[in-house]
């Protein structure tokens, strides 16, 4: 049949079977993939340069100093810029579409102290933006999305080369996304979770917030909403509560999810139902799916430079809701990298999977049974 003649026979039908049909296709072919698409995800904890449990336990006001100081000189010998370049590294081996980064902050200090905030000088930047500037010397373009604000407190640290013998230091926390530039993307944002955990430092409430944030990208039509979230590390009530509100995010969601995070599943006072909650909510674990051995991604190493310390707690996931596929997914980060010295790059392994979009439910069967009803209906309908 000529071009004009199947033109004609469209539009000289007055079967309503074959109209039906018609439109059935037009509606459901582009919701089908022609080939299915694959994306790849890294979450991955960068570690702040210390542990601050010294200052937690402060028994009064005057031992904080001290111990401010003793932070500070763990996370100047942890050499952020040396572990962002590592950092990028692996992007650069995986070359993931999407990055969740949690502990991405920002160290800020000011001589002499003032007890003021601290804004005089930046320790190197935010950890985002040391990486974004490690991943441009290999070449790579990443966009930062949902740069999410966690705690942001100040503290006085001994000193002795200060005027008055103190120096304020300003820690600001920070969760945030990296989408390489060839993904398209809708929007994004970042919201905190209202249950939130008070801590005392010698007796000083100090509030410790926490937040989830989240990009909507578009892949081969199919639209994606993924998740990046650092939960409460003591509280289990806390931790909880947050995981809970999380969920509540994922239900709002009109695109399928992504989960990525520290999700901190194994509190100071023990294992949380945090896990079980996702599974429960219908969330798929990608290292359950793929995973091989037992996917610890913490070790208690404050200085990442111990060999004999091991991987102890999966604190770390990769979820995934709505239509995916878990293909492939490794641990990063687990063994030590040497420039001066061995270290790794983290006191946590980072976790990178590899995920099959699946059509959307119905969307080939549409078609099926469109291709159907048209065949029917062409056999019922003569040519004008």
């Amino acid at each position: 049949m000529s071009h004009n003649g199947f033109v004609s026979t469209i539009y000289g039908m007055t079967n309503r079977a074959l109209r039906a049909a018609l439109l059935v296709m037009l509606v459901a072919v582009p919701l089908a993939q022609a080939e299915p698409i694959e994306l790849k995800v890294m979450t991955r904890n960068l570690y702040l340069g210390a542990n601050l449990t010294p200052i937690f336990n402060a028994p009064v006001p005057g031992a904080i100093p001290l111990a401010v100081a003793g932070v500070w000189t763990n996370v100047v010998a942890s050499g952020p810029q040396q572990r962002m370049d590592q950092v990028a590294q692996e992007i650069l081996a995986e070359r993931p579409h999407i990055v969740g980064l949690q502990e991405a902050v920002l160290w800020r200090t000011q001589t002499p102290a003032s007890l003021s905030p601290a804004t005089d000088a930046q320790f190197g930047g935010a950890f985002y933006q040391l990486l974004q500037n490690s991943l441009g010397a290999l070449g790579l373009s990443y966009a930062t999305y949902a740069v999410a604000q966690n705690g942001n407190n100040e503290l006085p640290g001994l000193n002795l080369a200060s005027p008055n013998f103190l120096t304020d230091y300003r820690l600001t926390d920070y969760d945030a996304i990296l989408v390489r530039n060839d993904v398209q993307v809708l929007g994004s944002g970042a919201v905190n979770f209202a249950a939130q955990s008070v801590l005392s430092v010698a007796g000083i409430p100090v509030t410790s917030p926490r937040s989830y944030g989240y990009v909507d990208v578009v892949m081969s039509g199919i639209q994606i909403r993924a998740f990046n979230t650092h939960l409460d590390p003591l509280f289990g009530p806390i931790n909880e509560a947050q995981g809970l509100e999380l969920i509540d995010a994922l239900d709002a969601s009109p695109f399928r999810q992504v989960v990525m995070g520290d999700f901190n599943t194994v509190t100071e006072f023990g294992t949380t139902e945090v896990y079980q909650n996702m599974l429960n909510a219908g969330a798929a674990d990608a290292w359950l799916d793929q995973g091989t051995g037992d996917g610890f991604t913490w070790r208690d190493d404050p200085l990442l430079n111990d060999p004999s310390i091991l991987f102890s707690q999966r604190l770390d996931y990769i979820f995934h809701r709505g239509g995916f596929e878990t293909l492939d997914v490794d641990l990063i980060g687990d063994i030590p990298f040497s420039n001066t010295r061995p270290m790794w790059p983290s006191d946590h392994a980072g976790l990178v999977a590899t995920l099959r979009v699946v059509p959307a439910p119905g969307s080939l069967l549409l078609i099926i049974l469109g291709l159907a009803a048209a065949g029917f209906a062409r056999r019922r309908v003569r040519p004008s």
